[in-house]
């Protein structure tokens, strides 16, 4: 398990990133005291405390940081650094190119696995998806790549017919993942050669949700790239074939995606009528988990909602985005980071230009603290845009490692 050790420059930073005051703060330590049955003093006092840790003449205890790291965020990472998932990898051979060259012991590798071993891999995914969330891009790309080419390795020389589909299931959830942290650090063709191993793994995995879910990220590529047709098109086609053979929750994340690439087409109509469709979707979702790679409830939507409005120029996207601000969940840090960003573009495009800076400052240090070159590459373009109206970033923003 890696905790967070939280000092007052951490705490501050993540305070900023997320809007809150100090008392705001205050009331979710309480909140969060409570729900753990702790007793903390009262609010007004902890605000006070809280004060003394930013300006450095106090650091939070035991107590304290228990709270924090509920409050804030801590990451668990306990399969990656076990001993037996170590066993499980196909590493890189440092032997001659001969015995380097062999087959044999990859196969009796992958012929040796059980269900122990397969949940084992299942639960790392699980932990990279996790910190995948909270926007560990520089700690995490390393893990990542291995764990992508070691089930790769693995199912490629898989001979038992239950275990391979085990297999490339976990291989394209994987896949998946990396692909978006690949877009986020702004490498669009190794985000786009994983969304398509995600496909083709998920298709081999006979998982239709999965497929349609990997095929339709491929979208996200396409509009960074400038092609925005080919994007809505792309997403269009996939609604077409799976949108009613897939989960609820996914349909309507379908629909969320339709939504933006008709935003960035400037498509007005598809994009208003596809938020509806998948709102309305979005209401006969359940909570049976059968899309994990899903997150998506009414806030997430209306982040969703709001972002599309952003890029339309929409004054019904600030409140949208403020809302999902205010109350986005601390553990989705990529999130949040997109979500000020597009609140910084609602500003601007509404004439709010001291908003739209105050904002521009937050957005720029969670997305330097989350290694999100993709949503740095955005603030920089508003940056040109607009010079005069937002401020100069006087430093690159420090990056969140993992402990």
């Amino acid at each position: 398990m890696v905790k967070h050790l939280w000092d007052g420059p951490s705490i501050k930073r993540e305070r900023f990133i997320r809007g809150w005051s100090q008392k705001v703060l205050a009331l979710k330590l309480e909140n969060a005291g409570h729900n753990l049955g702790e007793q903390i003093p009262a609010r007004d006092s902890v605000a006070k405390t809280i004060a003394s840790w930013e300006n450095g003449r106090n650091k939070p205890g035991d107590q304290y940081q228990r709270l924090l790291d509920s409050v804030l965020g801590e990451r668990h990472i306990l399969v990656l650094e076990s001993n037996e998932y170590e066993k499980l990898l196909i590493l890189p051979s440092v032997e001659s190119p001969i015995v380097s060259g062999l087959l044999l012991p990859e196969l009796e590798q992958a012929f040796s696995l059980g269900s122990d071993e397969l949940y084992q891999l299942r639960n790392a995914t699980e932990e990279l998806r996790q910190l995948d969330r909270q926007g560990n891009a520089e700690g995490t790309v390393g893990i990542m790549k291995q764990h992508v080419d070691s089930l790769a390795g693995l199912f490629n020389a898989c001979t038992k017919p239950k275990e391979s589909l085990s297999l490339a299931k976990t291989l394209a959830d994987t896949a998946a993942i990396a692909g978006w942290a690949a877009l986020d650090r702004a490498h669009p063709r190794e985000s786009w050669n994983k969304f398509q191993l995600s496909m083709n793994a998920a298709i081999r995995a006979g998982d239709r949700s999965l497929a349609a879910f990997a095929s339709a990220q491929r979208a996200y590529v396409l509009i960074d790239q400038g092609k925005f047709d080919w994007a809505e098109q792309l997403v269009a086609g996939v609604i077409q074939t799976d949108a009613w053979f897939v989960p609820s929750e996914l349909a309507a994340w379908l629909y969320g995606a339709q939504a933006e690439t008709a935003a960035a087409n400037g498509n007005i109509d598809l994009c208003k009528r596809s938020l509806d469709l998948g709102l309305a979707r979005l209401s006969y979702a359940s909570s049976s988990g059968q899309c994990p790679y899903v997150v998506l409830d009414e806030l997430h939507f209306e982040r969703w909602a709001g972002s599309c409005l952003a890029r339309l120029g929409d004054s019904g996207a600030i409140y949208s985005l403020e809302r999902a601000r205010d109350e986005i969940h601390p553990d989705f840090a990529r999130a949040l980071g997109g979500v000020l960003v597009d609140l910084t573009q609602a500003y601007v495009a509404q004439g709010e230009l001291d908003a739209a800076a105050k904002v521009f400052s937050a957005a720029y240090l969670t997305a330097g603290g989350i290694g999100s070159i993709r949503q740095l590459n955005r603030l920089r373009k508003m940056r040109e845009e607009w010079p005069l109206l937002l401020p100069q970033a006087s430093s690159r923003p420090r990056q969140r490692r993992s402990n």
